[in-house]
């Protein structure tokens, strides 16, 4: 009877612990009417609050509808208002943010254009909304205050997600205390150079993008009235991920993750390797692993996102784990560099 009654009050500690961890995080709904999934739904965005001032925004990745094709193939979870977010599952850098106390926020990934447009395509006869810009801009609005009182800002985003901070970097970078953590997007000087061969101002996105990206970017009916092309300065290769980019928007704390294989289709990897340590060196933070000799796969090819994969983020592949040098640099302490080459 004791050892029943024993069970039964672990139980309820265990639930009422479990309930009051669940009340930490709370899914809130944008409030911009424009700030719409692409299934035509409210965006929505999770907000867990930590025990410090500091502020962490996580901006996943996921690829990108190039075109009405790759759209319509696209999974319905990057189509659809998000759940609530675990920030607490082990092995990625959500989790050694949140246990240092940072507030957590979470906007997902569901308007497919790199967290970019505001505008709509008609696809099989119905208007599909790519809203990416609006839905960044609601929750930035949202927590304004919060975020220009914090002690601390990072965004933190993976592949499509780190495009997704550099092309809103204007709106990140009106915070003081704001840096970025970028995972598997980078646009050195030998990968800016090889994009700009097919970028020109009359056709600013020929090489991969198609309809739907290139509507986005020239799109000038905006709810701000903004043009994408005038911000990229009439380039779209310039509001990637650069460092002329995030000095411009005055963003000058970057740790950036870019390996050696992630990006095979520049013609001399030499060149991709010396501007790659170029930039880890001038940001003083930085991981670069040869990823092409070592056959890494993180979620993809070439060691593409290493940070938000378990075995990635925690092995000691060369000097340090990525783990330890990203938490260095959160902390603002001891090294943060990891070049294998």
């Amino acid at each position: 009877m004791k050892k029943l009654l024993l069970l039964l009050i672990l139980s309820f500690v265990s639930i009422q612990g479990l309930a009051s961890s669940e009340k930490t995080a709370t899914l809130i709904k944008t409030t911009d009417p424009n700030a719409l999934c692409s299934n035509g739904e409210q965006a929505t965005y999770t907000v867990k609050r930590g025990s410090t001032n500091k502020w962490a925004v996580i901006m996943p990745g996921g690829g990108i509808a190039k075109n009405v094709d790759d759209y319509r193939n696209r999974p319905d979870g990057l189509k659809d208002n998000d759940v609530l977010r675990n920030f607490d599952a082990e092995g990625h850098i959500e989790k050694d943010l949140s246990d240092r106390g940072y507030n957590m926020v979470w906007i997902p990934y569901c308007s497919n254009l790199a967290y970019q447009g505001n505008h709509d395509v008609m696809i099989d006869g119905k208007k599909v909304p790519f809203r990416g810009r609006a839905i960044v801009k609601d929750v930035i609005k949202a927590l304004d205050d919060e975020l220009t009182k914090a002690d601390d800002v990072i965004f933190a985003g993976f592949s499509a997600g780190a495009t997704g901070i550099s092309f809103n970097a204007d709106l990140i970078g009106q915070f003081d205390n704001s840096r970025v953590f970028l995972d598997s997007l980078w646009f050195d000087k030998a990968t800016e150079a090889f994009y700009k061969k097919f970028a020109h101002k009359t056709d600013p996105c020929p090489y991969f993008c198609s309809t739907l990206f290139r509507s986005n970017i020239n799109d000038s009916n905006t709810s701000d009235n903004s043009n994408r092309m005038d911000i990229c300065d009439a380039n779209w290769t310039s509001c990637f991920p650069t460092r002329e980019n995030f000095q411009k928007n005055g963003i000058e704390d970057v740790f950036l993750i870019w390996s050696i294989g992630d990006a095979n289709f520049i013609p001399n990897q030499t060149d991709l390797m010396n501007s790659t340590k170029s930039d880890i060196l001038f940001y003083n933070a930085g991981y670069s692993l040869r990823a092409d000799i070592r056959k890494l796969v993180g979620f993809g090819k070439g060691g593409h996102v290493l940070a938000w994969k378990k075995e990635t983020y925690k092995k000691k592949y060369y000097k340090m784990s990525l783990q330890e040098a990203a938490n260095n640099w959160i902390d603002k302490k001891g090294d943060a560099i990891v070049i294998e080459y």
